[in-house]
């Protein structure tokens, strides 16, 4: 079935649309093409457009949250947050970009550009408060793998940063991703 107007190539585009759609739901799922489909596709296509500028010109950006000891108010630590600014200078949240990044293969990029920047910042930030602070980096799981580690390794030691300064945690979504591997979900 189609639309009572427009081309084969039209009715090809949309039943590639349909199928994508189709693959991503569990089952053998039947989907009928929409407009929401085609605007879907263009939203991802520009998202993922926007993520491969913003890496190559610099505007994945590290944000901090600090972590405070409850007992003397002052702070203990610090988790970076990776965040995206767009063309116009706002922020792109990271629950638009994280995904994209994830899909593309280009999550270790920006896991790299943000384990750097924090171990960079963080010896400012230990000179600035004079003392030394933890900073909290998140990892996705498509990180993890035999470069991981060189990749840690010589980022605490471009910055100077003791290892023990540094604590990786996991994301939610890897958490989530090896539970469903194991089928605890």
């Amino acid at each position: 079935l189609g639309p009572d107007r427009g081309s084969s190539s039209d009715l090809m585009e949309q039943a590639d649309l349909a199928l994508a759609e189709a693959r991503t739901l569990p089952g053998g799922a039947m989907v009928r093409f929409d407009q929401a489909m085609r605007s879907a596709l263009v939203d991802r296509l520009r998202a993922e457009a926007d993520l491969r500028e913003a890496l190559a010109t610099g505007r994945i950006v590290t944000h901090y949250q600090p972590v405070i000891d409850l007992e003397s108010g002052r702070i203990c630590g610090l988790e970076a947050l990776a965040r995206m600014v767009a063309k116009d200078g706002s922020v792109v949240p990271p629950s638009f970009f994280i995904p994209v990044a994830e899909g593309l293969g280009l999550i270790k990029q920006v896991g790299s550009v943000v384990l750097r920047q924090a171990l960079r910042d963080l010896t400012l930030i230990c000179h600035e408060l004079q003392r030394d602070v933890s900073m909290a980096v998140n990892v996705s799981v498509e990180q993890l793998d035999d470069t991981f580690v060189a990749l840690v390794v010589e980022s605490l030691a471009e910055s100077g940063v003791p290892a023990e300064q540094l604590v990786l945690e996991l994301t939610e979504s890897a958490l989530a991703e090896s539970r469903e591997r194991a089928g605890d979900v």
